[in-house]
């Protein structure tokens, strides 16, 4: 079953001086329930902006876009947070933890936006940060976390909602082997429950990981 189908999707960029930069032309493919698709490229090759089309932050020029048999670009932007926390997770290079907040709260913020109260969503953090590894650092703050536990409090940020889909924006770009293989792990583990698993990387080894790889030349995808 297809959670994601996309459709003669472009976008362009609009510069300063007035002129159109052309990032995505005519892209097609679908992802599949519990598949985990690497988008490749070269820096600037628009994957970020690929990324951000699928999971509705930003709108494509022309095509469509299904997410969940959902065509986002038909909704208003509130509709669209909204079915973002509910049905999809995300977990970025830079991390964007509140710095004031310990690892428990970052993970539960997504479950107050839902109006999940207090003592459900600490149990349901403290559940997602115990399959990470990371229950005895719950009570730490970002600055007192390492980059690689702070990269799982980031994931387990993004499963807590328990989303159909989880996109990864280069989850291991700042981290050494040990801790990128752990992070891949963890991800690519979210699978065997039928989650799908969208990232980007500019890191071969974690592609080869995938059951597929995209690529992106040109604005254009291949299948590789």
């Amino acid at each position: 079953m297809s959670v994601i189908e996309v459709s003669e999707v472009s976008k362009a960029f609009l510069m300063a001086e007035g002129r159109k930069v052309p990032v995505l032309q005519n892209v097609n493919f679908k992802v599949e329930q519990g598949e985990s698709v690497a988008i490749c490229g070269r820096s600037g090759s628009g994957k970020s902006t690929l990324l951000h089309i699928l999971s509705g932050l930003i709108l494509p020029d022309d095509g469509k876009v299904l997410v969940l048999d959902k065509e986002l670009s038909l909704y208003k932007e509130n509709e669209r947070c909204d079915f973002r926390n509910r049905f999809l997770g995300f977990v970025f290079q830079a991390f964007y933890l509140e710095q004031s907040m310990t690892a428990l709260e970052n993970v539960a913020l997504p479950l107050i936006v839902q109006g999940i109260g207090k003592k459900e969503r600490n149990e349901r953090a403290m559940d997602v940060l115990r399959k990470v590894g990371l229950e005895d650092r719950s009570g730490h703050k970002p600055s007192e976390l390492s980059g690689g536990e702070q990269q799982r409090v980031c994931i387990a940020r993004a499963i807590v909602t328990e989303p159909r889909i989880l996109f990864a924006d280069e989850p291991t770009g700042n981290l050494d082997e040990k801790n990128s293989n752990m992070i891949m792990e963890l991800l690519l583990g979210f699978t065997q429950k039928n989650t799908s698993v969208i990232l980007v990387t500019h890191e071969q080894e974690d592609a080869k990981r995938c059951s597929r790889i995209l690529h992106l030349v040109d604005g254009r995808i291949s299948d590789l």
